[in-house]
């Protein structure tokens, strides 16, 4: 027999041969080890189970977390506190907010309530629900603030605190605290945060007070008026408006300081300063006087202000649809232009018309066209007639020029008609109108 054949032979039985010897020692392994493994296992689950029963006491939920920053903040009329707070978890759960019992000054007089306002916004890529009322006020009854998805994904909330000026309030510094609670989907406690607060409240009195005016908020202050007062205003003071309350009903509406205001009732008032709505830029310093009937001076307040500068318009309606005049012609509905200038200079709007014709191509001269425009100013509350129906051109041409000195317009209305004997000389079909405007200085 060939050496070769021999040698194959040996090598079919002796990998016959490993083969069994492998296969027997795979079943001795899943007999003893494989079974040691599986008590292993076991014991690992039961220690396992052990922690997180042990963890569940304290966090309730595990992997749930509740990271609250700053410390501590200062809210006043002037400023804003804000406080960042990150959730994780890994099913549903609910943040919650309240005070911890009523805010207290050195002497243990109590801030009324209902003066603490909150605003939440969350990141963009957040997957719950904010259940917090914008500008709601935080009191000692816990109110919740958002509410997660089924999966407890992690969120990033920014909670703005402000004061909003209120009746009977005392001047002084008042300190509580903030109390964020973390809740499981069924009501358990998770996790709790508190935080330091201190709410500043301005008041005046003989000795005077301070405030810093900031546009679109009013100040609040609490005033005690044993005698009838005069309020003036000296130095470099932008247009402001005061109005009082008393026992959180108003008292004297908002009126301009321009002239000066008696307030005649004696009591306790809360008064409130803000910036009128002519108020022009600049950097404003200077003081509100309160003068007795005799022109002796009571207090004083020092009031500044920096108003930065605007100069812009705002369009609505600029492409506009003509319907079916009274007189056979087409009118469009108005176009609303909204002008926000406190320069204190006068300035002058542009307007530029565009036409397209039912072919769709555009033309700059289109004498198919022919429109006429009505101009039309809001003045002292009421809508003047500034300009009649005049031609419009396709090319640039003025709509409107201010003179502050007679009336200080901020919105116009300019509407597009199309004349009967016009309208009869225009193509039929569909065009489109499209006017531009520009706002210039005088």
């Amino acid at each position: 027999m060939p050496i070769r054949l021999i040698l194959k032979k040996f090598w079919l039985y002796f990998e016959r041969y490993i083969k069994k010897i492998v296969w027997l020692a795979k079943i001795w392994y899943i007999k003893n080890v494989l079974k040691i493994m599986e008590v292993s296992v076991a014991l690992k689950r039961t220690i396992l189970a052990g922690l997180v029963l042990a963890l569940w006491t304290t966090i309730g939920l595990c992997g749930a977390g509740l990271v609250v920053s700053p410390s501590g903040i200062s809210v006043s009329a002037d400023s804003v506190g804000e406080i960042s707070v990150r959730v994780s978890g890994n099913q549903t759960y609910y943040l919650e907010q309240f005070l911890s019992g009523p805010l207290r000054d050195a002497e243990g007089h109590i801030l009324q309530s209902g003066l603490l306002q909150c605003t939440v916004s969350l990141s963009s890529l957040a997957v719950g629900d904010v259940v917090w009322p914008g500008g709601d006020v935080v009191t000692t009854m816990p109110k919740r603030l958002y509410i997660s998805n089924d999966y407890g994904h992690s969120v990033s909330l920014r909670l703005r605190y402000s004061l909003r000026p209120g009746a009977g309030v005392g001047a002084g510094q008042y300190e509580g605290e903030l109390v964020y609670r973390l809740k499981d989907g069924q009501g358990r406690v998770i996790s709790v945060q508190r935080i330091r607060l201190r709410v500043v409240i301005e008041g005046v009195g003989p000795s005077g007070r301070s405030v810093r005016l900031l546009e679109g908020r009013a100040s609040g202050l609490r005033l005690v008026v044993d005698s009838p007062i005069r309020l003036l205003g000296e130095g470099q003071l932008p247009a402001i408006e005061v109005r009082f309350l008393k026992d959180g009903v108003v008292s004297l509406p908002w009126t301009p300081l321009k002239r000066g205001i008696v307030l005649k009732e004696t009591g306790d008032y809360v008064m409130e300063i803000r910036l009128a709505s002519d108020a022009r830029a600049g950097s404003y310093s200077g003081r509100l006087v309160a003068y007795d009937m005799h022109g002796n001076e009571s207090f004083s307040i020092a009031v500044s202000a920096d108003i930065e500068e605007r100069f812009s318009l705002d369009v609505n309606n600029a492409v506009f649809v003509m319907r079916p005049s009274e007189d056979g012609g087409l009118i469009s509905s108005p176009v609303e232009i909204a002008v926000s200038n406190n320069l204190g200079k006068d300035f002058m709007i542009y307007g530029k018309l565009n036409v397209v014709s039912p072919e769709g191509a555009k033309r700059k001269v289109n004498s198919d066209v022919r429109l006429e425009a009505k101009v039309m100013v809001l003045c002292d509350g009421e809508w003047r007639q500034y300009k009649g129906w005049t031609p419009v051109y396709m090319m640039r041409q003025v709509v409107y020029i201010s003179d502050i000195r007679h009336c200080n317009a901020s919105r116009l209305r300019v509407i597009y008609r199309i004349s009967p004997e016009n309208k009869k000389r225009m193509l039929a079909g569909e065009y489109e109108f499209n006017v531009s405007f520009y706002l210039m200085p005088k």
